[in-house]
């Protein structure tokens, strides 16, 4: 990937339900809905801002082609996937992003939308080979072909991504790309919003500390420019595209 801007093709259920979660160390993630249920889950651990980063990268390389296998060296990972100095530490952790996204579960219980709700249960990368520098990964063949096929979905300006280090900034970003797809403003419960922030359950004045926090950087670093406002005695969030 060149340093010139690059638009990542995202199915809208990719960008809704989290694939990876703000805070490190979890191995089970779950919203549960209405008509449904959204499950993450790995016997290793779930990936994190930094993991969505090379995986964002990785999708941009097998979406230029007809096949579901990539080929790419692993300093190419750590200087443009995760923005890194190469190094044996960072190497050892691209191996590590690798074997996060090799591990995980995805499921969609009757809510996975694309003109109707389905269920849908697959993984995101089959397989890993690393051999003398380079990186081989072959996609989920489910996962790719929704991504190639899909009319419901949004581009993620993988610039601007990889700009907010901050995962909360990250994973709102990704909220709003899809929230403002036909719309300027959106509104949701503070509940409902932390559940697909991945974040855990704390006081209103703390989380509204780290969403000003996070639109705060989004506004600087990206170009989506966007206010939060918060209604106290009705608990939702109302967010206005500039």
């Amino acid at each position: 990937m060149s340093r010139r801007k690059k638009l990542i093709k995202q199915d809208v259920n990719f960008l809704d339900y989290p694939n990876w979660v703000v805070r490190d160390g979890c191995t089970a993630f779950e919203i549960k809905t209405e008509n449904g249920f959204y499950r993450l889950t790995t016997d290793y651990l779930l990936p994190t801002r930094l993991d969505k980063c090379l995986l964002y990268y990785l999708i941009d390389k097998v979406l230029s082609g007809p096949g579901r296998e990539v080929v790419v060296s692993r300093y190419e990972l750590c200087k443009y996937a995760f923005g890194l100095e190469p190094g044996k530490a960072i190497y050892l952790r691209v191996e590590d992003a690798l074997r996060r996204w090799k591990h995980v579960n995805v499921e969609y219980k009757g809510i996975f939308y694309e003109g109707t709700y389905t269920t849908r249960m697959f993984n995101i990368i089959d397989d890993v080979i690393i051999a003398d520098g380079y990186v081989i990964v072959r996609f989920n063949e489910q996962y790719l072909e929704q991504l190639r096929r899909s009319k419901y979905c949004k581009y993620i300006n993988f610039t601007d991504y990889q700009r907010l280090k901050k995962p909360v900034s990250a994973r709102l970003y990704e909220i709003l790309a899809k929230s403002f797809k036909d719309r300027d403003e959106w509104q949701i419960g503070l509940e409902k919003f932390c559940k697909k922030m991945t974040l855990v359950k704390q006081a209103p004045s703390q989380l509204l500390r780290l969403l000003r926090a996070a639109v705060s950087m989004i506004n600087e670093k990206t170009n989506l420019k966007v206010s939060l406002s918060y209604h106290e005695k009705r608990r939702v969030l109302r967010f206005t595209k500039k």
